[in-house]
């Protein structure tokens, strides 16, 4: 008796242990879509559920585990980096060979001595910005 009480004591001990190390931690999401975070987690031995439209993640597994899986997602859930908002301005400028009738426009003025060394035209005009 005493054996079998010993045997079905050792067999318990382990789903004693597993209740009491387990843990389960519901972890809000600010930035990250949350159904693509058990994809990228799979692997780290916990349970994972997510749901979009409460923007949470829910864990369950060994203690450790999920404190690992946990610092994953914070680390993951950064705000994307904002757009780069580029503005370009050309300028269309007509070059002749007829002498300057209208006075050059003054922010041109660097960009016109410089064509004046490459191109052997008398004047320069814009035509359109």
């Amino acid at each position: 008796m005493k054996r079998i009480a010993m045997i079905l004591m050792a067999l318990a001990a382990p789903i004693l242990l597993c209740a009491e190390d387990t843990a389960r931690k519901v972890v809000d999401v600010k930035y990250i879509e949350p159904n693509l975070i058990p994809m990228l987690l799979q692997n780290f031995g916990v349970n994972i559920r997510a749901d979009n439209h409460m923007k949470v993640i829910v864990l369950s597994g060994p203690t450790d585990l999920v404190t690992d899986a946990e610092a994953a997602i914070k680390k993951l859930d950064v705000p994307p980096t904002p757009e780069k908002n580029i503005e370009l301005l050309a300028y269309l400028v007509l070059a002749s060979g007829d002498p300057q009738t209208t006075p050059e426009p003054a922010e041109l003025a660097p960009a016109i001595k410089q064509m004046r060394t490459l191109f052997p035209y008398k004047s320069y005009r814009m035509l359109d910005t």
